[in-house]
């Protein structure tokens, strides 16, 4: 079968852990012996002129349509890529010609140019619906708030209807207001991971490369993620004064700073904590895989805007005990794990437990391309 994806990034230039997902999904499908086209937006391509090239990157094949730059990070995803690339795109279909498409993305520019234009070619496709970027912060924005009226009502509503199946990856990115129209329609097929992927270790571990001290009596907690106010890890920070009384605790955060780690070191130095915070970069790979395999407990305390939290089900994987806030999608992707907790409930967490999880292979991405196919 040929399956053309639609995505809105890809790695290695991807912001959050969407990127990840659609990878993860092009091997997959491509391990059941299905041949593979991605065709992704580019927002690091300055240059809105430069040819559409099909190039293969690590056994994937792909083609990068540059987007139009903008200075609003938030928008970096978002921004649509120039019509005169249509043309182009149209060959690549048609000579392409999938058997399944799979667009990813509401509320982005760049799926939806490229939906309408499977569907102009009379191909099907199936949507994935990741939430929508309808967060109050954003919506402030006159220019944002303006563009998504814009977009709503000239691209949102024919990607919805033109749609054969619509899924969304949890119950909370169904629930979105802007599809309530649709709900009854819309199945729920979670995100995922792929096992093979978390076999790796860093040779040297990672807590001794950050100079973090772990000896037998101290509790290592671990949160990964972009360093901003949604995902909450100053909810953890306000704990470590209790926490402290009973552990020898540290709390590492693993993550790039998009402008809230400057907060967080007020708030940890306010509680008299700054000496238990540990901040490290982003790490992947290798060294994820080591970092949480190294950690005690594993923290993810979202307050808004997670659709799904791949970050807790890597964690689980790791059969970590796990706080959370289970906002959105978290409670998707802990669902029948036992020992996930209340932050509230924190004490559950720092008990010794045998952690058993017979439910996880429902998240391994073999299993929910079939989901797909099957639509």
């Amino acid at each position: 079968m040929r399956i053309l994806l639609g995505v809105p990034e890809f790695p290695p230039h991807h912001i959050g852990g969407g990127g990840v997902v659609f990878e993860s999904l092009a091997k997959e499908y491509q391990k059941l012996g299905h041949d593979v086209l991605v065709i992704s937006g580019d927002y690091t391509k300055n240059n809105i002129f430069s040819l559409l090239v099909e190039k293969k990157e690590n056994g994937i094949n792909i083609i990068r349509v540059p987007e139009f730059w903008t200075p609003i990070k938030v928008l970096n995803t978002v921004m649509p890529y120039p019509c005169r690339y249509n043309r182009r795109i149209k060959n690549i279909i048609e000579n392409f010609n999938p058997d399944f498409v799979h667009i990813h993305g509401y509320g982005l520019f760049m799926p939806a140019q490229l939906a309408n234009v499977v569907y102009g070619l009379g191909y099907k496709y199936v949507l994935t619906l990741h939430g929508a970027p309808v967060t109050p912060e954003k919506i402030k924005n006159i220019l944002i708030s303006g563009g998504y009226g814009f977009y709503n009502k000239f691209y949102g509503d024919d990607l919805l209807n033109n749609a054969t199946s619509i899924t969304a990856v949890s119950h909370y990115a169904k629930n979105f207001g802007v599809f309530e129209k649709y709900k009854n329609s819309i199945h729920v097929i979670g995100n995922g991971i792929i096992p093979e992927d978390y076999s790796s270790r860093a040779q040297i571990g990672v807590l001794q490369k950050y100079r973090i001290k772990k000896n037998k009596n101290s509790k290592i907690i671990l949160s990964l993620g972009r360093l901003e106010r949604r995902k909450g890890f100053q909810e953890i920070i306000k704990k470590l004064p209790a926490m402290e009384k009973s552990y020898d605790v540290r709390y590492v955060i693993g993550g790039r700073d998009n402008g809230y780690k400057n907060e967080l070191l007020k708030l940890a130095q306010k509680l008299g904590v700054e000496k238990r915070l540990y901040f490290i970069d982003f790490v992947s790979g290798e060294e994820k895989n080591s970092l949480i395999e190294e950690s005690d407990i594993f923290a993810v305390p979202s307050i808004s805007g997670e659709t799904f939290g791949i970050s807790a089900l890597e964690a689980r994987y790791f059969k970590k005990p796990i706080l959370t806030t289970f906002f959105g999608g978290l409670k998707d992707a802990l669902k029948n794990y036992e020992h996930a907790y209340c932050i509230d409930e924190r004490e559950k967490a720092f008990k010794p437990q045998i952690i058993q999880d017979e439910k996880i292979d429902e998240f391994f991405y073999k299993s929910i391309v079939k989901q797909y196919l099957s639509l």
